[in-house]
């Protein structure tokens, strides 16, 4: 990860989620189109086991923040009042990384249907 203030796995993160799964010979769009997916899923799951240790008022607290847009903001709000957030996106990073390796093949078959885009 670039920085301290930073939540977000990098691309090249995700590109390697892809290729530790065996899937970096799938075409581009379809990379692309899983690593979206992979980042949608990470988010949300990160967000879920950030907030059931939050207390409401800083939800409520963190979606204000989030309504301004102010990725920078946010970042730093997580840093400040969850400074374990980085523990907690590279365990579901790796959890991903599992699940993907686990269903690697199915990917590989379903793609080549052309059923993905």
């Amino acid at each position: 990860m670039s920085d301290d203030t930073s939540p977000a796995p990098e691309p090249v993160e995700l590109a390697a989620l892809i290729s530790d799964a065996g899937l970096e010979g799938l075409p581009e769009r379809v990379r692309s189109g899983l690593a979206r997916e992979l980042y949608t899923e990470l988010e949300q799951r990160v967000g879920n086991a950030l907030t059931e240790a939050m207390p409401v008022e800083w939800l409520d607290e963190f979606e204000q923040i989030a309504a301004t847009g102010d990725d920078s903001a946010c970042a730093q709000w997580l840093q400040r009042r969850c400074p374990h957030h980085r523990d907690v996106v590279r365990t579901q990073l790796d959890l991903l990384r599992s699940e993907l390796i686990a269903h690697a093949a199915r990917i590989r078959g379903v793609a080549a249907r052309g059923v993905l885009t």
